[in-house]
């Protein structure tokens, strides 16, 4: 493993510096890219990613099912999933949460390790699908 830290003992990646400066050129002579570049430096956020299992949920949907897929969240009651969620009053907060990222054009995505026909047919049963 190769040391990346500074003459002053900062952890700097040797090559940073020069792909910065190379990056700050570019952006100078090309008006896409230096739009693009000024959204970063602002801190535009255009996408945020979220777990699924007691992210989303709070209950570990996954371990819910035992590992089952679909046929086991078919057998959950819709009152079950809601307790899933965390139930109706986090739901809502879910969803005003949500909305409140599309009304600012942010886009929403999940990372699992679980089932994606789970996730999406839970998500679909609690009106949260439209969001992902």
């Amino acid at each position: 493993m190769q040391d990346t830290a500074g003459p002053d003992g900062d952890d700097n990646d040797k090559g940073k510096s020069a792909t910065n400066n190379s990056a700050e050129s570019e952006a100078k002579s090309d008006p896409a890219v230096s739009a693009s570049a000024s959204d970063h430096e602002a801190g535009t956020v255009r996408l945020i990613m979220y777990d699924f299992d007691q992210t989303i949920t709070c209950l570990h949907l996954y371990r819910e099912l035992h590992g089952g897929q679909c046929p086991a969240l078919n057998k959950f009651s819709d009152s079950k999933l809601l307790d899933v969620f965390g139930g109706q009053s986090r739901l809502r907060q879910l969803q005003a949460h949500f909305q409140h990222l599309a009304s600012h054009h942010i886009d929403v995505a999940i990372v699992s390790f679980g089932w994606t026909d789970v996730i999406k047919q839970a998500l679909t049963r609690v009106n949260l699908c439209r969001f992902f």
